[in-house]
């Protein structure tokens, strides 16, 4: 699950946050999904370590979704490996099914054809089959896509905080009948040509998605998840259950009881974010009457309250095949995945009937209003630090066309940069941000969020949105408005998300399945569409915003206010409530609790057999794709400007990135690029008001965005090259109008003739950096150490990290006596970055559409003024601050690293192989299993740096050592060879991710300005193959030098970091 892409390019966007493993404002992996794909939703989602989920928006969105980072076991040896044998054997022959012959009521290997639909949207015949015997549903989407997807959910319905459906995600990836080893998903993440591998806890589903291009691979994907939901060994052995949720640790007797467990430590983390513990307080006023009132991924308190008797039960009552929801999705022969399917296991259960329903909930009579806290560092003002959240409960997933207006109207009433709610709130001084998503469970939530409020501010709060919702009922929302945001919807729908549909058509499908049997009516789309667009301008929108949020009583309000020390507080009463509870063992009960301890220590260290990881499904070498695949572009010019051409089919779609030098930029003022990068297309323009820019670009494309980049040329930190970027997409018949709208954002921005929105913009743009400091530690942690020891980590500190923040912040304090001097520099960046002879223009779109764009692009073009401009030294000095940064967080953030270039080393591409080694063998396995964290992992960079990362990690010194013992682990590496083997595979599937054309476009052009030959980086894919484990032992000394340097930076509790603040030469607030 951990498919490293490049760090700074990971940390600069927003794919930290898929670290957060579910829930409403936090992560949100429907967030994720309204992305990737415009609509398909879910909840909680598991996503691994800085994984497979590039420049995921940080909108809010729908469910709430646990995601899993299992950076997270385990017969008859001989009979498993038959198994394997023969259900390899089955994938040999060719891909014809007769499934285009197969008419309802046929059965084939057990499985009754029950409807047989064209999906449109997913261009693909689906074939929907219940299992007689199990009672199982499958879904087949035969869709002429190579990357195939297997997914088995289940309806999981929560009972109660203590997080079980999302623990018993975790657990039955530690070991099944046919697999018993102690995590067949690591040993998978090792050594698995997937392409997705992962597992998601919803409010009321969890889903296993496995996802490969390798026939071979894909079969033995399904074959252990299959096995690890269905025969998981959890039932034989306790110490899964506390590994994966939670156990009472003592080292010793004179040591203090301890909560220790993966999911309590995650949850820990969680929880640790304001907007986490709004969405937990207004669920559970949202719905006190039934399962959606309660945390299915954990409130911490209440997670040690999970027994182990209830634990089995849960997955007795619900991973049964009778309540599975199983689709499989792709090129792969229908006829041989059933068969697998139903001789391996589901021909092995008897249908029974499960109880899985969630009841309704009853609508309330009126609103209701509860205020809850939050823990800020002592010291911290609380001033502008309130969240307001306010939310309603209206219509059913199962109504497509309900769904996805209301979807539309949290965009059109909110998140629009013009939205009249927006608009209002601001106006009436209350907050900073404020957004709005639609959370698509069983009854559907549209919640709104205000951030940096005040205490005070709830009554006037309630009336500016019922006023403001009067007004626009009354008047009418901008037709233009509305048109832009479904043909913005429409672009994106239609556009899709490549090599993620069957993931998508996975999530997609289970909203209609689970709640009205019909998988279909969550997957189509067009159809609700065209019904809303006929329906506009019969005040379709009014009438819905009057009966779901105006006249609605179903509605919750939640005020959650700051409170300094109460972590600290809170921690504390858990440290008392755990010295009284050991205070009262006796003798016998306390050295039976070191000896449990030191037992499941034993059992999280030891070694799996070589007997036991030869179940596990290997590929050979041979399976692999020997070439680097390479992306050619063709060059030309336009009026003097270089246009870079990667020519594919993209459905139509014309993809244009304008790249813009900014080497010119001071170093002091690269805190103003990054600003101007964010304010850009936010202001007024000379043609259009940003109202207008907005609804114009929501009308004619599929989005304009900018973002500031650097790329290292040939790797040298010291070569760094900073671009300008601003990227459009377009069908080929708007070109102009993309152009169009772009040139007013890059020539024609009015910076003087709005003050006060100016302001306002800088302000909200303050609260969202430091709401990101606490929210994405990992990120803040790694921007700052590697501005220890990197030009280009102190260029993303500077514009995604902590010293952006600092930036922010000192300006909005003085900001009256410093708005005339922003405004100046703003335009100096203009005039520095922005003009035609520092500017190249990249595109992507079928060969038949580049005559349109050689047409269009010369007016755009010369629109550019000429100006020579001097490049400027991007040095920034090096030193080892050592920092330890104290917030009201739960957990840390502990990294540590160097510039191994700086201690004569060159990169070979047998370090991909360290790397997925120190990951996924030993920091996998010391930081998280062992010790706690939600995850641990080592990163390497072509560049030079190297660095260790926990995340949500209960310790702080002990990470430190065990970051200090990598080289002896390594000195001490002798893998077999199907362990190597399994290795360099894991590594090469990491290289190897499908891509989309824009994808590959833009990595052609990343090659293009880095100077990368193709030859390079087919060398470094042979070093890959051919490494040795006397390679990676030869590392070892290496490591140990790195770690002796010194460079540490945490992010963490601050009474954690007070007391070991011996590590750091500097203990300091993240945030005033």
């Amino acid at each position: 699950m951990c498919n490293y892409p490049p760090l700074f390019q990971l940390l600069s966007s927003s794919t930290l946050q898929h670290f957060n493993c579910f829930s409403p404002p936090t992560f949100q992996l429907s967030n994720f999904i309204k992305h990737m794909c415009g609509l398909f939703r879910i909840n909680h989602f598991r996503i691994p370590l800085l994984d497979q989920i590039e420049g995921a928006p940080l909108c809010h969105s729908f469910r709430r979704v646990h995601v899993r980072c299992r950076c997270g076991k385990g017969g008859n040896m001989r009979k498993s490996i038959l198994v394997l044998v023969a259900a390899t054997a089955i994938l040999i022959g060719g891909c014809g099914s007769g499934q285009e012959d197969m008419k309802v009521g046929d059965m084939i290997h057990g499985f009754k054809l029950v409807k047989q639909q064209f999906v449109k949207e997913l261009d693909a015949d689906c074939y929907l089959f219940q299992h007689e015997k199990s009672g199982a549903e499958l879904l087949k989407v035969a869709a002429k896509d190579d990357n195939k997807t297997f997914s088995i959910a289940f309806k999981t319905p929560p009972p109660d905080d203590t997080g079980l459906p999302h623990i018993m995600e975790h657990s039955v990836l530690n070991g099944s009948e046919n697999f018993p080893v102690k995590s067949p998903f690591d040993v998978l993440m090792q050594g698995s040509l997937q392409t997705f591998l992962n597992a998601m806890t919803s409010s009321d589903f969890t889903v296993y998605p496995v996802s490969s291009r390798n026939m071979k691979d894909y079969f033995n994907l399904m074959h252990v998840y299959l096995d690890a939901t269905l025969k998981p060994l959890l039932h034989k052995d306790e110490r899964i259950l506390k590994q994966e949720g939670w156990h009472f640790e003592l080292e010793n007797p004179d040591a203090p009881l301890v909560y220790k467990g993966v999911v309590y430590n995650e949850m820990k983390g969680a929880f640790s974010s304001p907007t986490r513990q709004l969405g937990f307080l207004l669920y559970r006023q949202l719905f006190p009457d039934n399962n959606y009132g309660k945390s299915s991924g954990g409130w911490p308190a209440a997670i040690p309250e999970l027994t182990y008797e209830q634990f089995k039960n849960f997955h007795k009552r619900y991973y049964h095949p009778a309540n599975s929801y199983i689709l499989v999705y792709g090129d792969a022969d229908m006829e041989k995945e059933l068969e697998f399917i139903d001789a391996n296991y589901l021909s092995g259960f008897d249908a029974i009937e499960v109880d899985s329903d969630i009841p309704v909930q009853a609508t309330f009579k009126a609103p209701r209003t509860v205020r809850g806290e939050y823990g800020v560092p002592e010291g911290t003002s609380t001033k502008g630090q309130t969240y307001l959240g306010w939310a309603t409960m209206y219509g059913r997933n199962t109504d497509q066309e309900t769904t996805i207006a209301l979807d539309i109207l949290s965009d059109a009433l909110v998140n629009n940069e013009s939205a009249p709610l927006r608009r209002a709130l601001r106006e009436a001084g209350i907050g900073k941000e404020v957004n709005a998503y639609v959370d698509n469970i069983q009854q559907n939530v549209f919640q709104l969020t205000v951030q940096n409020a005040e205490v005070g501010d709830l009554e006037k709060f309630h009336q500016v949105v019922k006023a403001t919702l009067e007004k626009v009922i009354a008047d009418g929302f901008d037709r233009d408005v509305l048109e832009g945001l479904i043909n913005r919807m429409e672009f994106q729908l239609r556009e899709g998300r490549g090599s993620w549909t069957g993931i998508m058509a996975a999530m997609g499908s289970l909203p209609g399945w689970m709640f009205a049997d019909d998988p279909f009516i969550s997957l189509e789309y067009e159809k609700p569409l065209e019904s809303i667009k006929a329906k506009v301008e019969n005040n379709y929108f009014e009438d819905l915003a009057k009966k779901s949020l105006l006249d609605n009583p179903h509605a919750a309000t939640v005020v959650l206010e700051p409170v300094p020390g109460l972590e600290r507080k809170r921690a504390e009463a858990v440290q008392r409530e755990l010295a009284e509870r050991k205070a009262k063992m006796s003798e016998e009960e306390i050295a039976n609790l070191v000896k449990e301890t030191k037992e499941l220590v034993a059992y999280q260290q030891r070694e799996d057999s070589p007997e036991a990881l030869a179940t596990i499904p290997l590929l050979e070498i041979g399976d692999i794709e020997k070439k680097e695949e390479e992306y050619v572009l063709k060059k030309q010019q336009v009026e003097g400007v270089d246009l870079l051409a990667y020519n594919e089919f993209s459905k139509g779609i014309v993809y244009l990135d304008f790249y813009f030098d900014a080497s010119a930029v001071p170093v002091d003022h690269i805190p103003y690029l990054q600003l101007y990068n964010e304010l850009l297309g936010m202001l007024d323009t000379k043609e259009l008001a940003y109202s207008d820019l907005e609804n114009e670009i929501n009308r004619h494309t599929g989005g304009i965005n900018t973002r500031v980049q650097t790329y290292l040329v040939e790797r040298d930190d010291n070569r760094m090259q900073p671009y300008f970027m601003l990227s459009g997409k377009v069908m080929p018949g708007k070109l102009d109008k993309l152009l169009h709208l772009a040139d007013q954002q890059l020539n024609h921005t009015l910076w003087e003739t709005d003050p006060e929105r100016l302001e306002s913009l800088v302000r909200r743009m303050k609260a969202r950096a430091e709401m990101m400091l606490s929210r994405n530690g990992m990120g803040t942690a790694a921007f700052r150490l590697f501005s220890y020891f990197t030009n280009s980590g102190s260029w993303q500190d500077r514009t995604n990290g902590l010293e952006y923040y600092r930036f922010l912040a000192e300006l909005t304090k003085n900001y009256d006596a410093r708005s005339e001097e922003l405004v100046t520099r703003l335009k100096e960046i203009h005039d520095h970055v922005v003009r035609r002879n520092g500017m190249f223009v990249s595109v992507v779109c079928h060969e038949d559409d580049m005559t349109g764009v050689s047409k269009t692009l010369p007016p755009f073009i010369k629109g550019f003024s000429q100006r020579d401009v001097e490049s400027v030294a991007l040095e920034f000095p090096k030193q080892a601050l050592n920092e330890g940064f104290k917030d009201a967080s739960k957990v840390q953030y502990v990294l540590k690293g160097y510039d191994y270039k700086q201690l004569g080393a060159e990169y070979s591409g047998a370090m991909e192989v360290l790397q997925q080694v120190l990951s996924r063998v030993y920091l996998q396995n010391r930081i998280r299993v062992i010790g706690g964290a939600y995850g641990g992992f080592a990163r390497i960079e072509p560049s030079g740096a190297l660095a260790f990362f926990s995340y949500r990690d209960p310790n702080l010194r002990k990470t430190v050592e065990n970051y200090k013992q990598a080289g002896e682990f390594l000195r001490k590496f002798e893998p077999t060879e199907p362990e190597l083997r399994r290795l360099i595979i894991g590594t090469i599937a990491g290289r190897d991710r499908p891509l989309t054309p824009q994808q590959k476009g833009r990595v052609a052009v990343e090659r293009y300005i880095t100077q990368i030959p193709h030859a390079t980086l087919q060398q470094e894919r042979d070093e890959i193959l051919t490494a040795t484990a006397e390679q990676i032992r030869g590392y070892a000394d290496l490591i140990d030098k790195v770690m002796e340097q010194e460079y540490l930076c945490v992010v963490g509790n601050e009474k954690k970091i007070e007391e070991q603040k011996d590590l750091f030469k500097t203990v300091t607030k993240l945030r005033d």
